[in-house]
């Protein structure tokens, strides 16, 4: 299971409206699926599939970014009209370590979490790129395409680069960074 973060206009995001669903249509797969559950067949689904209007997106952008222009260093702005999309997927037991390994890196220190994270297999943004490149060099050899790595800083690693690589296209792109689940 995995994580996905995607670069792409907001209007890009397609869901499902599951209420405009007739239950009817899960009696082909009824007797796969335990009782009180929905196996609803794709051909189905895809039915029911909806993405945002772009002048709703635009709308609702221009009141975030009205409501929080005291927060803001500039407007919120993308390119809504770009056809722009790219999309990758990091494992969830590399997502959640990269979130440990920066709560601990802002709550010890590089010295500390070096002492607490180097070399483990299990769990015990830029700065946390940095700390892992002069923590445990061999972690950043780790790329998506390598597998998984087998310590937490590899781990944390490999799903840094990966957002960071994204955030990156993101702003090259004048588009947002989001996650798909």
């Amino acid at each position: 299971m995995g994580i996905g973060y995607a670069v792409s206009p907001l209007h890009r995001m397609t869901f499902a409206d599951l209420a405009a669903i007739p239950e009817s249509a899960d009696a082909q797969l009824a007797d796969l699926i335990p009782q009180g559950f929905r196996a609803t067949p794709w051909n189905e689904i895809e039915k029911h599939l909806y993405s945002p209007a772009i002048p709703d997106i635009v709308a609702w952008r221009t009141k975030l970014s009205e409501k929080y222009r005291d927060q803001l260093l500039e407007p919120l702005i993308w390119n809504e009209n770009s056809a722009f999309e790219t999309s990758e997927d990091v494992s969830t037991h590399a997502d959640a370590p990269l979130r440990y390994v920066a709560a601990v890196l802002d709550r010890q220190g590089a010295a500390e979490t070096a002492k607490t994270l180097l070399g483990h297999a299990d769990i015990p943004a830029e700065e946390i790129r940095n700390f892992i490149r002069h923590s445990e060099p061999s972690a950043i050899r780790w790329t998506p395409d390598r597998g998984d790595p087998p310590t937490v800083l590899g781990q944390v690693w490999q799903c840094g680069d990966t957002v960071y690589r994204l955030a990156v296209t993101a702003t090259r792109q004048h588009l947002p960074l989001w996650t798909t689940g």
